[in-house]
C-alpha cells in the first residue's frame, strides 16, 4: 500500500488526532488561543506533519484532511470556542516563502503576526522588542491535548 493509501485509510480509521500549541501574548504572558496541530499516529509511531501533508498537496486528500480538521475541531472545542469568542484557532500550515520580514510588516500592516518555535525567554524578549505581539513555541508550552489546552487557556488568560 503506497503512502497516499495509506493516510486515506488513517483518515477514515480515526488513526489522526489533533494537538493544540498555545498562542501567547508576549507583553503580557496571557493566552490568546490556539494552533491547531494535525498529528498521524501508526503502528511505527506519531507521524509529524512535515512528513506527510507535502504527499496530500495538491490530491483529494488534502480537503478530505482539511474537512477532518474541521470537524475534530468543531467536536473537540467547539463549545469552548462559543464561550472565548475572542480566544484566536489556527490551522497548522506553512507561512508563504516570500513573507520575510515580520517585523516590518507587522509594523506597516493591521496584520497580526504569530512567531513560531519561541524555544528561549530570550528570543520571546527579542521579538517583543521588535513589535511582534503574539509567539507559540515549547517556550510557553508544548502542544497539548483539546482537555490539557482548555485546563491551560484557564491558567493563562
Amino acid at each position: 500500500m503506497n503512502e497516499l493509501e495509506a493516510l486515506r485509510q488513517g483518515i477514515q480509521g480515526g488513526e489522526l488526532f489533533l494537538e493544540y500549541q498555545p498562542i501567547v501574548e508576549l507583553e503580557s504572558g496571557r493566552c490568546t488561543g490556539a494552533e491547531a496541530l494535525v498529528r498521524w499516529r501508526r503502528a511505527t509511531g506519531v507521524v509529524q506533519p512535515a512528513d506527510f501533508i507535502p504527499l496530500i498537496e495538491d490530491t483529494p486528500l488534502s480537503g478530505m484532511l482539511t474537512y477532518w480538521v474541521i470537524e475534530q475541531l468543531a467536536e473537540e472545542l467547539g463549545d469552548w470556542l462559543r464561550h472565548h469568542p475572542d480566544a484566536s484557532l489556527a490551522i497548522d500550515g506553512e507561512a508563504p516563502s516570500w513573507l520575510v520580514d515580520l517585523t516590518n510588516l507587522s509594523r506597516s500592516t493591521e496584520l497580526k503576526i504569530i512567531a513560531e518555535g519561541v524555544e528561549t525567554a530570550a528570543q520571546a524578549q527579542a521579538l517583543h522588542e521588535a513589535g511582534i505581539a503574539l509567539a507559540q513555541g515549547f517556550h510557553f508550552s508544548r502542544p497539548l491535548s483539546a482537555g490539557s489546552f482548555r485546563v491551560y487557556f484557564a491558567e493563562h488568560s
